[in-house]
């Protein structure tokens, strides 16, 4: 198989999936329900301190920062450093995806306004609100639910890929 074929079927098994899943809330709700213990003594999301979630929630600022810094580093050194030119739009590409993506797009435009609940927030789950599906918008500046920063995060890591699946193709699919 060639790498188109493997980038194409990654692809659209990421599309069918995510359909599958956000077509129906009762699917949402199961899923959400299979980490809710609401008979718990400790806590009804007591998954929510297990260490590797923990990891992940606080890896993705360090990992924005980590990729962020050095990109606008090396952007504003190729300008000064003739070695460092060659680099410029890859710093840029790497800049504007996380600016524009995880920073502009989902945690200024769209998360303070679609209004998602939190699953701790939704009557099934002990909250006070109503499920939503995705694209249901729901009261601005409640719920912070939809679209997830940190997901967000991780999915401005794809720009790794793209940055190297021609000059270092197996590293390229560690991203």
């Amino acid at each position: 198989m060639n790498q188109r074929t493997i980038e194409k079927s990654f692809f659209w098994a990421f599309v069918v999936l995510s359909i599958l899943i956000n077509l129906s809330p009762d699917l949402d709700l199961y899923l959400g329900g299979l980490f809710y213990h609401p008979e718990s003594t400790v806590h009804p999301w007591f998954e929510k301190d297990f260490a590797l979630w923990k990891f992940f929630y606080h890896a993705a600022p360090v990992i924005t920062g980590f990729l962020l810094l050095p990109a606008i580093g090396v952007y504003i050194l190729s300008f000064v450093k003739e070695s460092m030119a060659s680099y410029r739009k890859e710093s840029l590409y790497v800049f504007l995806g996380f600016l524009l993506g995880p920073g502009i797009l989902i945690n200024t435009i769209f998360k303070p306004y679609w209004g998602r609940p939190r699953p701790r927030e939704v009557l099934d789950f002990g909250g006070f609100e109503k499920m939503q599906s995705f694209w249901e918008l729901g009261v601005s500046g409640n719920g912070y639910s939809f679209p997830c920063g940190h997901s967000s995060v991780g999915f401005a890591l794809i720009l790794g890929y793209f940055l190297l699946k021609k000059s270092r193709p197996k590293l390229a699919y560690l991203f």
